[in-house]
């Protein structure tokens, strides 16, 4: 099976093998969202930072590892424990023995059925913290942390979608064997959407039909919502709603999806018209051409 090279932080992906047929993976460098990596450090070496500014989820399987957060916030991890380190602290991790580490880096909030887990969890977990943040290993997570070696092998399911998936599993199975007050104090830096604005736009838009449905999801009020949004992406939301659209649809018509229902269905246009306004005007051609042009490419990566 051939593989296709891309630079991004997956390094080498099996597109030849995606299961719904993508001649071309999405998940580039540009919309990186979740990957598990099994890391083996010695005796006063540091573990490596995340490839991307991202959030990270370490398991220590073995060892002992110091962790400082920031200058007054430290944590000695031993074998069995694991720990959230959120992407915009200052963090030290240094092995203090032989260490066999575990890390989920991602860059996503987690959205079920329309709705951001996360924001969920801080809803529910009202009661005070009597614990700190870090959890221990219990055997339902431990047996989820075995099951990944597929996707950590380069030539099995190294596949951005697998890990994705594995993602949201692993977050429902801390949801179930944590409960909402600890995982509460472990993503207590990332814990409301206003904590990570650009993250939770990002991860969100796509299942609203407005601002004011995605301001109630973040539990802000519109007019918060709409100068939040502004000083954070420096456009207006109409502004960066169409650059989103039409990236998306581009990049959906490259993965291989022509079926102008599905893509008007997808992308929320109520009529073809409507769908072909916005592909001329937005992309510059029409959809036809647009499939025209990103079947040829197809076809020489084949």
């Amino acid at each position: 099976m051939k593989l296709n090279e891309f630079d991004s932080v997956w390094g080498t992906l099996r597109t030849a093998g995606c299961p719904v047929g993508c001649a071309v993976c999405s998940y580039d460098q540009e919309q990186f969202s979740a990957q598990f990596s099994q890391i083996s450090i010695q005796d006063g070496q540091s573990l490596p930072k995340a490839p991307y500014n991202s959030h990270r989820i370490l398991f220590l399987l073995s060892g002992r590892i110091q962790v400082d957060i920031g200058i007054r916030n430290s944590h000695t991890l031993t074998g069995g424990q694991c720990l959230f380190l959120s992407r915009d602290r200052d963090i030290s991790a240094v092995a203090q023995t032989e260490s066999s580490v575990v890390t989920l880096n991602f860059n996503n909030r987690i959205i079920f059925c329309h709705n951001d887990i996360l924001a969920k969890v801080a809803a529910k977990a009202r009661t005070p913290f009597t614990s700190g943040p870090v959890l221990k290993i219990v055997p339902e997570i431990r047996a989820f942390l075995r099951s990944l070696e597929p996707g950590l092998a380069p030539r099995k399911l190294h596949i951005p979608c697998y890990h994705i998936i594995k993602e949201y599993e692993l977050l429902l199975i801390m949801r179930h064997v944590y409960g909402n007050a600890r995982l509460g104090r472990f993503f207590r830096d990332i814990l409301k959407p206003r904590d990570d604005f650009e993250l939770f736009v990002r991860s969100s838009w796509r299942h609203v039909e407005n601002i004011a449905e995605l301001a109630q999801m973040a539990h802000m009020s519109e007019s918060t919502f709409v100068r939040k949004f502004r000083a954070t992406f420096s456009e207006s939301w109409h502004t960066w709603l169409v650059k989103q659209r039409a990236t998306e649809i581009e990049q959906a018509i490259r993965n291989g999806i022509t079926n102008n229902e599905e893509l008007m269905r997808q992308f929320g246009f109520k009529s073809y018209l409507a769908f072909y306004r916005f592909c001329q005007h937005y992309l510059g051609a029409s959809p036809t051409s647009i499939k025209n042009k990103h079947n040829i490419k197809n076809h020489n990566i084949k």
